[in-house]
């Protein structure tokens, strides 16, 4: 028994440890377990029990999952709108007399800026991911569209 648990244990060192980086890739790329269990030299049922196991095999594993769901909470935030600060440096100084600058300062600004929902994400995301039987009323994107820049130019106006 001993010695089987020592077998499986450096085999999971010699094929799987060292190729974590690997395995995230194929995730990445849409491969399986299947894929990747062929791709390691391990049946299905190793990888499966490596993975309940070693929490590092199924970070790999799950990655994929994770990127997908960063990418649609971004699409998310993007379709609904949000507001970002950016920072800028200003140099400022007096010439003297030679037109070297004496009494350089750098002044930095932090500035909000409002970034307007995009209304092809909306679309795409009521078509795509949005629970039909949720959305009680039909949303006219042109009248969106409209609605979206008459707030605009109220806000350009004030």
């Amino acid at each position: 028994m001993k010695r089987q648990v020592m077998l499986l244990r450096s085999l999971y060192e010699s094929k799987v440890q060292n190729n974590l980086s690997r395995i995230s890739t194929l995730v990445m790329c849409g491969s399986g377990e299947k894929e990747i269990a062929d791709f390691l030299g391990i049946s299905l049922k190793t990888l499966k029990k490596y993975r309940r196991l070693h929490p590092e095999l199924d970070a790999a594993l799950n990655e994929k999952k994770n990127s997908d769901v960063l990418v649609m909470k971004a699409f998310f935030k993007r379709a609904c709108g949000y507001t970002v600060e950016e920072e800028s440096c200003e140099f400022k100084g007096k010439k003297n007399a030679e037109g070297e600058i004496q009494d350089e300062q750098v002044v930095k600004k932090t500035v909000k800026k409002d970034v307007p929902p995009d209304l092809n994400a909306i679309k795409w995301w009521l078509e795509n991911c949005a629970d039909k039987k949720e959305i009680q009323t039909e949303i006219n994107l042109e009248e969106a569209r409209e609605m979206l820049l008459a707030k605009e130019e109220l806000e350009a106006n004030q």
